[in-house]
């Protein structure tokens, strides 16, 4: 994988990771960069990885 970093964002922007299993197989941040948080669609239920600190998460609207 390419090596990213350090990487500065604007307000306003994300870095979104997808499922990287696969080399090629995701289309994510590596290959469109940063996007707007506007343009999000969707929400974050879990987090899962670190395994040690994996939780519920909650809304913050």
């Amino acid at each position: 994988m390419d090596d990213f970093g350090p990487l500065t964002l604007d307000a306003g922007e994300v870095w979104v990771m997808g499922d990287n299993r696969l080399v090629g197989s995701s289309l994510d941040s590596r290959t469109y960069g940063p996007i707007r948080v506007q343009d999000v669609v969707g929400q974050a239920k879990m987090r899962l990885w670190p395994t040690p600190r994996a939780l519920a998460l909650t809304a913050t609207k």
